[in-house]
């Protein structure tokens, strides 16, 4: 870590990737600890390795290159791609947990379209965009300040390559060589759009907020809305995949366009807890539900809630700079 200067909020940040993305979704469960707290520790330091190595990686890289959202929100696609293509197979599985119906639904050249685009979505927000800017919220002076050195660096990317070459190795459905072709092209355009797509594009477009904290609540929400009746409803009815992904695509970039253009750059703070409680309440919703089977989950539920009350109490504005960093 960058002289330990921020090793508190790294470990914090690296944590919060894992606990959005497999505890609060009921994906993996709290009782991995239980009853062998040593499987469980062991499991949770792959998920650490996996998703904190990534996020902590896809920050520094936004920093250094002080693009903001313009890097993280396409390199995180290109971590969901890395996680579900090349680590647990999920792009490539026909049937079973968790794609389930899923893995037939869109499902060309042995390849699960719409699951996969959904997929990268979700981890794009919810496994290194959402950290990112909680972190934030927890700790402004850390804005566009890096975490890492070299060594840190050196550590993040082998614990990220280590975890997922590991489970790609030990898991089934591995992708054939065309497959994984296309998909690490696929990688490289994402960090291509990175690097190159314009800084305008991902800028807030006004200096003050144009709107009130529910506006950006209840547009926060839609994309996880969407790709859960994605998940439910749609496949279900046999709803044309091609179009069900395609909505999916538009959905992201209308809701993205329309934060950016109305979030300010100054006097945000209510407006950007707006974005973090809305991106959250679809997984609140849908953890009600999964606590008929899997009650535990209402207490990740309820710390993030608490999480979030505690953020909020902060006044301090998190968007800010021509960049946008949070």
């Amino acid at each position: 870590m960058r002289g330990s200067r921020f090793l508190k909020q790294s470990l914090i940040l690296a944590v919060l990737s894992p606990m959005i993305a497999e505890f609060l979704t009921g994906s993996t469960s709290l009782f991995i600890f239980f009853p062998n707290p040593l499987i469980g520790c062991v499991g949770f330091l792959f998920l650490l390795a996996g998703y904190g190595g990534g996020v902590l990686l896809v920050r520094e890289v936004s920093v250094i290159t002080g693009r903001g959202w313009g890097a993280i929100l396409p390199l995180g696609a290109a971590y969901g791609i890395l996680e579900e293509g090349f680590g647990v197979h999920t792009f490539f599985q026909p049937y079973g947990h968790p794609v389930w119906a899923m893995g037939q639904y869109g499902r060309v050249f042995g390849i699960n379209w719409t699951w996969a685009v959904g997929l990268s979505i979700f981890h794009s927000i919810y496994s290194i965009a959402l950290p990112i800017l909680l972190i934030n919220l927890a700790y402004p002076e850390t804005a566009g300040k890096r975490f890492l050195g070299k060594t840190g660096i050196v550590i993040c990317l082998a614990s990220l390559l280590g975890a997922y070459l590991f489970v790609g190795l030990t898991t089934p459905y591995a992708p054939d060589f065309a497959q994984s072709v296309f998909f690490l092209i696929v990688i490289i355009f994402l960090a291509l759009i990175a690097l190159k797509l314009p800084e305008r594009f991902f800028i807030p477009r006004t200096h003050e907020p144009a709107r009130n904290r529910r506006f950006f609540m209840m547009v926060s929400s839609v994309p996880l809305f969407y790709w859960l009746l994605t998940l439910t409803i749609l496949v279900s009815v046999n709803f044309p995949a091609v179009i069900a992904t395609g909505l999916d695509l538009v959905v992201c970039f209308l809701c993205a366009g329309s934060i950016l253009k109305n979030i300010g750059i100054a006097g945000n703070h209510k407006q950007v807890m707006g974005v973090a409680w809305g991106l959250l309440i679809p997984l609140f919703s849908f953890d009600i539900i999964e606590a008929t089977w899997y009650p535990e989950v209402l207490l990740v539920t309820f710390f993030f809630i608490m999480y979030l009350r505690s953020l909020g109490r902060k006044g301090s504005d998190v968007i800010n700079g021509s960049t946008g960093i949070p």
